[in-house]
């Protein structure tokens, strides 16, 4: 299977009764046939890591962030209803979260928006408890993303 070292976004999608893994990236949009875990386990693979083994680090068991370097911190996003409803948003790769009615958008680079099931203050939530606490990691906090205003020392939503 062809892979990307550092993926700017991976969203699952379904047509008729298949799934498919929509892979964005600096070269532009790929559709996969290959589901969603299958990338995920080859993409880990690729970096010389274990995909059970990067899950039980994180101590969560749903929507887990998932560390594969300092260039690609998987962030699990609720993107469609049914299975698999998670695509994952490189952290590095976010520019800008956008709110609708009752969801929202993210923005990667290449100006990208990708459709979010999860309100804006959710989805921000979560991107935030994502965010490595070393800032060697992050340069900008997630919370500068939004449009809401926030300060680094607010607990992260619940």
């Amino acid at each position: 299977m062809l892979f990307w070292k550092s993926p700017d976004a991976l969203v699952p999608e379904r047509i008729g009764k298949y799934n498919y893994t929509v892979i964005y990236d600096q070269d532009g949009i790929h559709r996969l046939t290959y589901c969603m875990p299958t990338v995920l386990k080859d993409l880990a693979s690729a970096r010389g890591m274990s995909l059970p083994l990067l899950r039980r680090t994180s101590g969560r068991k749903l929507a887990q962030p998932l560390y594969m370097g300092n260039d690609l911190i998987l962030v699990p996003l609720k993107m469609q209803t049914g299975k698999p409803s998670f695509g994952y948003v490189n952290l590095r790769s976010l520019r800008q979260l956008g709110a609708h009615r009752s969801s929202c958008s993210v923005y990667i680079k290449g100006g990208w928006e990708i459709p979010v099931l999860w309100s804006l203050s959710i989805t921000a939530s979560h991107l935030q408890q994502a965010t490595p606490s070393n800032d060697f990691f992050i340069p900008v906090s997630c919370c500068s993303l939004c449009e809401k205003t926030c300060s680094s020392n607010d607990p992260p939503a619940k």
